[in-house]
């Protein structure tokens, strides 16, 4: 069991061994109560998950050996904006390390993590400067903020950098899913054509397994394909009409219990098809209609999430805002019933960590459009 926000902390730890030639051009920038998630970066050797220690502040008129202003080195020589930062504080840091490649010809991979609780002051001036030239990854972090609009604040923050030209959306279900999403999120940066990449990481511990991922081979490669191209289909599903549930983020084990339980009730295979991006398939329905320009390979994606011949009613299933899966209506024309987080309400409200959505729910909008689809 782990979480995407645990795997990203000891994706950084481990980053010499998974891309050796991009350790010494990272820096890292946090707010303050995102600080720990970036603990393993600064300290590699210390113990995993530790609190993270706010290096001091840096001396004036930037460091020693060529480091840019601001900017620290740690015993082990990696790069992190002095912490504990202010959300406008943390947005102005990320926002000129974002343009340091093009401007200041500093060769830097800017990394930004932010606390979902201010996030929505963070992402639109990010968003802003990535319609720009600003190039960079930001994380938004869950620290499990008690109060009942952050979820509400954040989807509606995170729904204003969709669509901008330089920003891809990736919201992974798994840890395997997120290495491959961070990795060519960095490849996509300090170069012309680039673009920036928006990760949102949860801090509810998922079953691996579930991911079922391949040992290796082609099967792997075209996980991994799939991952970064918007998404995969994780359970092939029955012969038309079967439903077909699609779920995005950290709701996906109940998006598997709940196909469990179709399967059992309906006695023919449910599908199950992983989201990874929403902006990629947006864009990719888009080109296939002739309205945006993409490659062959970038719309392939919807026939192999989506085969005709599996065709069938659509539910789809998120931990955020449940409209913005409801495009996928338009690929074959299908039915389609979007399930969401319902308002906490009891003591388990703001808490964060009751699960974002119910497997009856999930079930009952399964079987609803199951028994009115002909």
């Amino acid at each position: 069991m782990t979480s995407t926000q645990a795997a990203f902390g000891g994706l950084l730890r481990g980053l010499a061994a998974l891309a050796p030639e991009v350790v010494s051009v990272v820096v890292t920038v946090s707010t303050r109560d995102a600080d720990p998630v970036v603990a393993g970066w600064l300290d590699p050797a210390g113990p995993a998950g530790g609190p993270a220690t706010a290096p001091p502040a840096p001396p004036p008129g930037g460091q020693p050996g060529g480091q840019p202003a601001g900017v620290l080195a740690s015993a082990t020589g990696r790069r992190h904006v002095a912490g504990a930062l202010s959300p406008g504080a943390f947005a102005g840091a990320l926002g000129n390390l974002a343009v340091a490649w093009n401007r200041q010809g500093l060769p830097l991979l800017p990394i930004g993590v932010t606390d979902e609780a201010v996030a929505g002051r963070v992402l639109p001036a990010w968003a802003a400067g990535c319609a720009a030239d600003g190039r960079s990854v930001l994380a938004v972090a869950d620290t499990g903020a008690d109060g009942p609009f952050i979820g509400p604040a954040l989807a509606l923050a995170a729904a204003g950098a969709a669509g901008l030209p330089g920003v891809t959306r990736f919201e992974p279900a798994f840890a395997e899913d997120l290495s491959w999403c961070l990795l060519a999120a960095l490849g996509r940066l300090g170069r012309a054509g680039g673009s920036s990449t928006l990760l949102r990481l949860s801090a509810r511990p998922v079953d691996q397994r579930l991911a079922a991922v391949p040992a290796g081979g082609d099967e792997r490669a075209g996980r991994r394909a799939g991952v970064l191209a918007g998404g995969y289909r994780l359970r092939a599903g029955g012969p038309a009409p079967a439903p077909t549930l699609v779920g995005m983020g950290d709701c996906l084990p109940e998006v598997l219990a709940a196909a469990d339980e179709l399967t059992a009730r309906l006695g023919r295979e449910v599908g199950v098809v992983v989201v990874t991006s929403a902006d990629l398939l947006f864009d990719a329905l888009r080109a296939r209609d002739s309205l945006a320009d993409a490659d062959a390979g970038a719309v392939s994606v919807l026939d192999e999430m989506f085969p005709a011949h599996l065709r069938g009613p659509l539910v789809t299933v998120t931990a955020g805002d449940p409209s913005q899966l409801a495009f996928l209506a338009g690929i074959h024309g299908d039915r389609l019933a979007a399930v969401g987080p319902a308002m906490p309400s009891g003591p388990a409200a703001g808490t964060g960590r009751r699960p974002p959505v119910e497997v009856a729910a999930v079930v009952e909008a399964a079987l609803k459009l199951s028994l009115t689809t002909p």
